[in-house]
C-alpha cells in the first residue's frame, strides 16, 4: 500500500450519525440533514459512503479505490479529497477525534 503524501488532510471520519441513508440496489440515496433534498451516490462516492459507516482514513480509502476502481492515483486523491472535504464541510462526515 502505497502512502498518499500529496494529501493536504489525511483524516479519519465516519457517517454523521444524523445522517440518513439508504442503498438501493447499486447505489446509495442519502437524505441531507434538513429533510429536504435527497442526494444519491456515484459507485465511486457509494463506496466511500460504505465504507465510512466505520472510522476510516482518507488515505486507506484512496489505495482500495485505486485497486477496485483502476484509475491513476493522482485523479483518485484529487477527487476522493474533494468529495471527503465537501462532504465534511457540509456535516454528512465527521472527523474521528483521537
Amino acid at each position: 500500500m502505497k502512502n498518499s503524501k500529496s494529501l493536504k488532510n489525511d483524516i479519519e471520519f465516519i457517517i454523521n450519525p444524523r445522517i440518513y441513508s439508504k442503498k438501493e440496489k447499486n447505489s446509495w440515496l442519502i437524505l441531507e440533514d434538513n429533510k429536504s433534498y435527497i442526494r444519491q451516490l456515484n459507485d465511486v462516492a457509494g463506496y466511500i459512503w460504505e465504507h465510512a459507516r466505520k472510522n476510516v482514513r482518507m488515505s486507506r480509502l484512496i489505495d482500495q479505490i485505486i485497486k477496485k476502481f483502476h484509475q491513476p492515483r493522482k485523479v483518485v486523491e484529487k477527487d476522493v479529497e474533494a468529495f471527503i472535504t465537501g462532504y465534511l464541510k457540509e456535516g454528512f462526515f465527521i472527523p474521528v477525534e483521537k
